[in-house]
């Protein structure tokens, strides 16, 4: 079997939740799709779209292994699929607690996207640069290695962190997180969504009422709170005030309180979707065109 390369950051399952329900019969189902950069918008088939080649593709002594950490998400993707299916088809008032399958589902969709990859990313290269220059304590004999860019030629090496830091420190070389510790870092990221801030939040299904839908986007997954902001930071979600928002399909999302946070009727369907578009770095996915023209796209 041919080795699977091209990887998805928002399940294909998911995306099809919003393709437009009027796609002709003899066509493949497509959702409509908005650049972020340069607000153009396009029909897109869910298969063509999120997805990058070696998105989870981990380094070892005989090469990029591109199957392992696709195979594990296809395995828990699997069974999200039925569990978010049986949820939606439940009774309004019988759904009881998210099911396990669906919140690990959640939790993946807030760690596995470009957005916590960049500000993972971010934060690693400005911890070494602080400790680079006698501003954060490394710990003693870490044996951790140092992915490092030269910014002016682009040329890629590995250091222990005791080379690197002169190197990073010189201003020429700048730390990036290696294959492998993008990867640790999404399984750590949604194992601590799942199991130390989620369960601290009170969780509602939302139906769009009558002629209304919910978009989605590049981050599904937005916390937020009020006057404050703090969507930057997944230690915002342990503020009693938190309200974070996962858009399911186009007639279903998911509210999330803190326990001091607004009533759920007072966060409307467009408020939802101003936040999704509003954090959305890449794109943003609707079933309906007019759902996501910008001013200077509307025609």
């Amino acid at each position: 079997m041919a080795e699977k390369r091209y990887h998805h950051f928002l399940p294909r399952f998911y995306l099809r939740g919003f393709t437009d329900p009027h796609t002709p019969a003899d066509h493949e189902p497509f959702v409509w799709v908005r650049d972020v950069t340069t607000g153009k918008i396009s029909k897109r088939a869910p298969k063509n779209l999120a997805a990058e080649t070696g998105y989870y593709a981990v380094e070892t002594p005989s090469g990029l292994d591109y199957a392992t950490v696709e195979n594990e998400l296809a395995q828990m993707e699997g069974k999200a699929a039925g569990a978010l299916r049986s949820y939606l088809a439940m009774l309004p008032g019988t759904r009881g607690a998210i099911p396990a399958d669906l919140s690990v589902l959640l939790a993946w969709l807030g760690a596995r996207v470009p957005w916590l990859r960049r500000v993972a990313d971010e934060q690693w290269a400005a911890f070494l640069e602080s400790a680079a220059n006698g501003g954060a304590e490394l710990p003693p004999d870490s044996g951790c290695i140092v992915s490092l860019v030269n910014e002016r030629t682009q040329e890629q090496r590995q250091e222990p962190i005791e080379s690197a830091l002169p190197l990073i420190r010189s201003g020429q070389w700048f730390a990036r997180l290696g294959r492998n510790q993008v990867v640790e870092v999404m399984k750590l990221q949604a194992w601590y969504f799942r199991n130390k801030l989620m369960p601290n939040l009170a969780w509602i299904l939302l139906t769009a009422p009558s002629g209304h839908c919910f978009v989605t986007s590049d981050r599904p997954v937005v916390w937020f709170i009020p006057a404050e902001g703090f969507a930057d930071s997944p230690a915002a979600l342990k503020h009693p005030r938190v309200e974070l928002t996962v858009p399911l399909d186009a007639k279903h999302a998911v509210l999330a309180l803190g326990s001091r946070a607004r009533k759920p009727s007072e966060v409307h369907v467009d408020e939802i979707n101003r936040r999704t578009v509003d954090y959305a770095e890449r794109f943003v996915v609707a079933p309906a065109r007019d759902l996501i023209e910008s001013p200077q796209n509307a025609s």
